[in-house]
């Protein structure tokens, strides 16, 4: 379950934050908190997994799960399928990008990207240079959802029908995990 893989994936003061977030979405805007917690941990392991620290991991998981549904709601999909669209960018499918409106991302850009946080001071301590590129493309998703209006488009736009269908599949998700 979502509850296991967040308790054995992530320290208990992580677990807590993690929860309250998951507890805020749900009564902001009616997200399954089950699938949320799920969303957040997928962000949070693979942040962990590249060596940044739990506080740093958590924060970017909550802002990948922000744009996530924030894209959601802004191309008329489900968060759970920007939440993998996005999770496939991590694992370093540049192609998959377009699916939610970043065209033409390369690896190049993710360093280039990369090479400018660095030099901003923006960039996390004790993190080798290939996963720099997780830390440039949260900040170039982000960047791309300021760009094209995104930002805060759930928020906006929550109680609409094309939300309230993803909301419907969004709490489908921790069920279809579940049976298979």
């Amino acid at each position: 379950s979502a509850q296991n893989r967040l308790e054995i994936l992530l320290p208990e003061e992580a677990v807590d934050r993690v929860e309250r977030y998951a507890d805020a979405m749900n009564d902001a805007y009616r997200l399954n908190e089950t699938a949320t917690k799920s969303r957040v941990t997928n962000f949070a392991s693979a942040y962990r997994g590249i060596g940044v620290d739990t506080e740093t991991a958590v924060e970017y998981a909550e802002r990948m799960s922000n744009a996530a549904i924030d894209y959601a709601s802004a191309l008329d999909k489900t968060p759970q399928e920007v939440t993998d669209i996005m999770m496939s960018l991590m694992r370093g499918n540049t192609a998959v990008a377009d699916n939610i409106g970043i065209f033409g991302l390369t690896v190049d850009k993710l360093d280039k990207k990369a090479a400018e946080l660095e030099t901003r001071g923006l960039m996390p301590e004790n993190i080798d240079e290939a996963s720099k590129k997780y830390v440039a493309l949260l900040h170039i998703i982000e960047e791309n959802a300021a760009l094209q209006g995104f930002t805060g488009d759930w928020e906006r736009t929550s109680s609409e029908f094309g939300n309230q269908v993803s909301v419907l599949g969004d709490q489908w998700a921790p069920l279809k995990e579940k049976v298979g």
